[in-house]
């Protein structure tokens, strides 16, 4: 993190000296115990803005640190914190940062003569200090990161994140959500209530929504823009409706628009109950088209994984809608698993061939926009205008594309594919689908195991799963 410490907004006296250093140190430690809460401007990364945070020195330089989100511990002598962010990723996080901030501001003020605090806090970090900041990160951060870590040679590692991740808010993120993945996706939002045409107004002058009011059923969208279309089954008069976003990709821009969405929804009345899904595309061109392996794990998790998606699908309704609109798609994943798809270079017949397979697009998996669109749509979601939930279901769906692609046992000499040992372990989880699809601990870890690659998202992933039960 850059430190930025301007000497000009720090008082100075010319009439008094410098202290020497075990002098500087025995009252520093001295000055931080008397001092109340000292209030610094660190970047939450969570949020993507600047965020007051308030710190009190304990004892022994310990420090409390609050901020929006709780109060947490912070040793900065160890470098320990007790926040999720440091508990589960072992990293320097933002708390400890801003413990090392105040007791630098306090040690330069009394260096240069401050005996007032107003005198010692100054800004640290400007705006443009934190894009600059933040750019640079996200630039490093677009790989693909797998950590190695599989909760199915570790069961109580996961048991304790379970417990951990049941106690926890659901996260919020905004850079690199995706993992390194260049996947396209779209979401559906279905609510009821809320006056629609408001919701729609607000959105469209904010330059989000393409029209200012509700419109019909499938109706003309502006491309690039999100839409507010009636739906039978939640529509009531101009109360109620299904938001539709544009084609969207993983940036910090994405993410703050859909927060705005729901903000904006929210505001005007709008909620979910069991009768609403919420929909997620994945654009799967480029991951499957005329790739029949990557077909065949696709369906795999499919069948092997509905259980587990089921759960995920709960949103924070506590339990799956189940109903016409998500049927189980299982018994088209197991045609998928065992029937002859096309050569590869056969391109066009894999939209004939995944039409054949498709069970009708009221499925958990409607594979049927494949032929029409270039997507997979996870249909068997609940509703839900929680930005972090939404986040957890496209990281899913994106996951099990991407996974599909990658997870595989065997090199490939077309596509020039060199797996790693945790690919062919996750290939090999995959493989396994007929003992997956269980309502247990070992059905959830096989999930997250073959799915995701880091421990980050697989904590977001049960964040969500633990406020619900099985079907």
């Amino acid at each position: 993190m850059p430190k930025n410490r301007g000497n000009n907004s720090i008082a100075r006296r010319d009439n008094q000296s410098e202290l020497n250093e075990q002098e500087m140190a025995e009252r520093l430690q001295q000055r931080l115990r008397e001092m109340e809460r000292i209030e610094v401007e660190i970047p939450s990364r969570t949020r993507g803005e600047m965020e007051t945070v308030r710190i009190r020195f304990q004892d022994h330089d310990m420090a409390d640190v609050q901020t929006a989100g709780g109060e947490y511990v912070v040793d900065p002598q160890n470098g320990h914190c007790s926040c999720p962010d440091h508990r589960y990723r072992r990293g320097r996080c933002r708390h400890l940062e801003a413990v090392d901030i105040a007791r630098d501001r306090i040690r330069q003020g009394m260096m240069h003569g401050s005996e007032n605090d107003r005198d010692i806090l100054p800004p640290q970090f400007t705006t443009e200090d934190f894009r600059a900041e933040q750019a640079g990160e996200l630039s490093i951060s677009r790989d693909y990161v797998d950590d190695n870590q599989f909760y199915s040679e570790n069961p109580q590692l996961f048991a304790e994140d379970f417990a951990a991740a049941a106690a926890a808010p659901i996260p919020y993120e905004y850079e690199n959500v995706l993992n390194g993945s260049d996947l396209t996706f779209g979401i559906e939002l279905e609510f009821v209530n809320g006056d629609s045409d408001a919701i729609a107004r607000e959105l469209y002058d904010m330059g989000i929504c393409g029209n200012d009011r509700m419109g019909g059923y499938h109706s003309q969208r502006v491309p690039g823009k999100w839409a507010l279309e009636r739906d039978g089954s939640v529509t009531s008069g101009n109360r109620g409706g299904e938001l539709i976003s544009p084609i969207l990709t993983d940036t910090p821009e994405t993410w703050r628009q859909i927060e705005i969405v729901c903000d904006v929804a929210k505001r005007h009345g709008a909620a979910v109950n069991l009768r609403t899904g919420g929909h997620i595309h994945i654009g799967a061109t480029d991951s499957l088209d005329g790739k029949r392996q990557r077909w065949r794990r696709f369906f795999k998790m499919s069948a092997g994984f509905e259980q587990f998606y089921t759960r995920l699908s709960g949103g924070e309704q506590g339990r799956f809608r189940g109903g016409h609109y998500a049927e189980s798609s299982v018994s088209q994943s197991l045609q998928g698993i065992t029937c002859r798809l096309p050569e590869q270079e056969d391109l066009p017949s894999y939209q004939t061939r995944i039409m054949q397979i498709s069970n009708g697009k009221y499925q958990r998996m409607n594979i049927g926009t494949f032929a029409t669109k270039g997507t997979v749509e996870f249909r068997g979601f609940n509703g839900t205008l929680t930005p972090g939930v939404i986040q957890a279901n496209v990281k899913y769906a994106a996951g099990v594309v991407h996974s599909a692609e990658r997870s595989r046992i065997r090199g490939s000499e077309t596509d020039n594919i060199i797996p790693t040992d945790s690919d062919r372990k996750r290939g090999r989880i995959i493989n396994n689908y007929a003992e997956n699809n269980q309502r247990t601990d070992d059905g959830m870890m096989a999930a997250l195991d073959a799915v995701f690659s880091r421990r980050s998202d697989k904590l977001h992933i049960l964040s969500v799963v633990a406020k619900n039960r099985w079907e």
